[in-house]
């Protein structure tokens, strides 16, 4: 399997150039990105050191997982995201994809902090 990080990254910052998005107006949102349920999470190796143990508000138990989070502009154009261990703090996920960034920022609870407001 090819190494195509860069490129992919490169071909989507060219296509978000030429998309049309209002950029003052920002939502964000995160959703878990399990690897494997709690029960096998001791004995697998995937992503040792990177992904961690966290809970999701939709789905009972507690997962072996990162978490994603979106930044998505008007009228839904994906304009940035972040991968962090699960039990990573969405602020801390906020304050990356809101850096440079000016405007309204629109967020669930998990993203509110004083420094973001």
């Amino acid at each position: 399997m090819a190494n195509l990080w860069g490129v992919k990254y490169l071909v989507g910052r060219r296509i978000l150039e030429r998309v049309v998005f209002d950029p003052y107006f920002s939502i964000l949102d995160s959703m878990p990105v399990p690897i494997c349920r709690f029960s096998r999470a001791k004995r697998s190796r995937l992503f040792a050191g990177q992904a961690s143990y966290g809970k999701d508000s939709l789905q009972p138990g507690t997962y072996y997982s990162f978490r994603l989070h979106v930044r998505i502009c008007w009228p839904g154009v994906i304009t940035g995201f972040e991968l962090s261990a699960a039990n990573g703090a969405d602020v801390t996920a906020a304050a990356d994809l809101l850096e440079q960034v000016r405007g309204w920022a629109l967020g669930d609870q998990a993203y509110a902090s004083k420094e973001l407001k």
